[in-house]
This record gives C-alpha cells, sequence and structure tokens, in this order.
C-alpha cells in the first residue's frame, strides 16, 4: 500500500512545483514573444568552397547569388581568395544557387545536385536546402 501511495504524492508535488515555475517563469512573457525567441534570430546558413575542375585549385570573384524558391528573395556574395562562399540569414528551407563565373573567366550556370557537385547548366538546375554544401567544381570558359 504504501508503495502506490509515494508515487502519487509525488506526482502532486512535482505537478505543484511545475505550475508554479510555469507561473513565474512565463508571467511576463506572453505568447507572440515567448515564439519569437524560439524562433533563429539570424537564418540558417548556406556555405560552399568553389574550385577549378581541372586543378582543383580555389577561384576567387564568382558572383553567387542564392534565389529563395518561395518567393524569389535573392541573397548575392562573391567567393573570396579561398574560393568560399557563405550566405547567411536564410530562413527557407529551398534554394537555387547560381553563379555568374563569366567576368572572371569561368562558366556560368547553377550549383547541380550530382556528386560530385559541379556548376551545370541552368535547365540541369536543382535545389538545395540551407548548410554546408562543400566544394563545388567549375570549369574555365
Amino acid at each position: 500500500m504504501a508503495h502506490t501511495a509515494a508515487p502519487a504524492r509525488l506526482r502532486r508535488t512535482l505537478g505543484a512545483f511545475l505550475i508554479v515555475l510555469g507561473a513565474v517563469g512565463c508571467s511576463n512573457i506572453d505568447d507572440e514573444a515567448r515564439n519569437a525567441a524560439l524562433l533563429p534570430r539570424t537564418g540558417a546558413t548556406l556555405s560552399m568552397r568553389f574550385l577549378r575542375t581541372a586543378t582543383i585549385s580555389p577561384v576567387s570573384g564568382l558572383k553567387v547569388t542564392v534565389i529563395e524558391m518561395a518567393t524569389d528573395k535573392r541573397f548575392e556574395a562573391v567567393s573570396d581568395s579561398r574560393g568560399l562562399v557563405l550566405i547567411t540569414g536564410l530562413v527557407s528551407d529551398e534554394y537555387r544557387v547560381d553563379v555568374n563565373g563569366i567576368p572572371v573567366g569561368y562558366a556560368s550556370g547553377s550549383v547541380g545536385c550530382q556528386t560530385p557537385k559541379k556548376v551545370v547548366k541552368w535547365s540541369y538546375a536543382c535545389t538545395h536546402m540551407p548548410r554546408a554544401l562543400g566544394d563545388v567544381y567549375i570549369s574555365r570558359l
């Protein structure tokens, strides 16, 4: 008999504690503010490194445009001396990655889904989730 009374007493005590904790911890926060606090403030990140297909060396100066598929919102960046591109503040889960390499003597197109990743013709484009895409290979013109 004592074994069944203890868990009931413990449940009542724990329940009262959680009610008090909830009242104290959330008394000054309305639902909208609490929900906003749970959302990421800066959004997700999409990153990649561009390498020349023939030499596996970094390619700088590529203009990269990340397009949110749901809204057509565009984010732009230029690959640095290490071939790196980092796009932050992404809140959707589907993006197309377009590359303009013509001004620096490289191909233009979209980042494809094949492995290893390559810059392909726009007709072969696919979409990507915000994440580290890794190495993307691009050819000279």
